[in-house]
């Protein structure tokens, strides 16, 4: 016996309409779930390759001020004044570093605050604005 969607009532054809949407709804969850682990896991993996960068970055920074040290050494001057030399210079760059990014953090919060601005008064009604 066939099922003719015709001949069928009312009530029959909602229901099969309600489990169909169901069934796509759960599909969908599904399918955002699955897509959120995979981009987690992405996200993991990035994450352990930048730490894992940033481990080896710091052992050749190190072998490289030693190097650096033992080559002031070798120039004829003191230990402790080759590795002040080094140090210092090491700790100027990084003061630089964070001075910069600093300044590109602050430069990000304005351009923000202009947008919300922006959008303040784009949603603002026009009656309002002439008081402000």
């Amino acid at each position: 016996m066939t099922h003719d969607p015709h001949n069928s009532p009312l009530h029959t054809l909602m229901a099969a309409l309600t489990q169909a949407l169901g069934d796509v709804v759960q599909a969908q969850a599904a399918l955002a779930r699955a897509e959120l682990v995979q981009a987690l896991r992405k996200i993991a993996l990035g994450l352990a390759l930048i730490v894992l960068a940033l481990t080896l970055a710091l052992a050749a920074l190190n072998l490289l001020s030693g190097a650096a040290v033992a080559a002031l050494i070798a120039q004829g001057l003191t230990p402790g004044l080759a590795a002040l030399l080094v140090a210092g210079l090491l700790g100027l760059c990084a003061l630089v570093f964070v001075l910069f990014g600093l300044r590109v953090l602050r430069l990000s919060n304005l351009t923000s605050r202009r947008r919300s601005a922006r959008a303040e008064r784009n949603l603002c009604p026009p009656e309002r604005r002439a008081e402000r």
